[in-house]
């Protein structure tokens, strides 16, 4: 049995962990420059990175007003997969879905999966602005390719996946200026 007052205190550690809330103020100042350039972000994600992802996309939009996109729509992805390979998709979805001014946001427990580390290998090849959300491995390959790296010390993958949720949605707060608010 998991001890919880132990668990939960890693979390504090973790999301709290030392120059965070720098890189954090860092981010959010970003996003409110893409908001006001009326740039986009560009969500990836697979399996519960997606709906990460699409979490984040949606608060994004909705009550933050950055317009924001996910890219793994059932239909889209296995087109792109069918087309140019699985490990492929997400990078030739960038060359087809990218304007001036967006973001890429990458999230990957491991930072290592190749469809995310192709697409942040192209960004970086065309000079695309790009965030990662990682966790394992500090040195894994998509922490390497991105402008900011958002790194959590952890092998366990929902307090990786939890991290990230915590980081992404308190900037969907930094950006509105508040953490109370209606949603409708």
């Amino acid at each position: 049995m998991i001890d919880l007052s132990k668990y939960l205190k890693k979390y504090q550690s973790l999301i709290e962990s030392e120059g965070i809330q720098l890189k954090l103020n860092n981010f959010g100042e970003l996003l409110e420059s893409i908001k006001a350039s009326n740039g986009r972000l560009l969500l990836f994600g697979n399996g519960a990175a997606a709906s990460i992802a699409s979490h984040a996309a949606l608060d994004f939009t909705k009550q933050g007003k950055l317009t924001s996109l996910c890219f793994h729509d059932a239909a889209l992805l296995t087109a792109y997969a069918n087309d140019y390979g699985y490990e492929n998709a997400y990078k030739e979805i960038i060359k087809n879905h990218y304007q001036k001014g967006d973001l890429c946001i990458f999230i990957s427990v491991s930072g290592e999966s190749p469809n995310i580390v192709r697409a942040a290998e192209y960004c970086d090849s065309q000079n695309y602005p790009a965030v990662s959300f990682s966790g394992r491995k500090k040195d894994n390959a998509l922490s390497k390719l991105t402008q900011e790296s958002f790194w959590v010390d952890s092998e366990a993958y929902n307090i990786v996946e939890n991290a990230h949720s915590i980081w992404l949605l308190s900037m969907v707060d930094f950006l509105i200026g508040k953490d109370i608010y209606e949603v409708s």
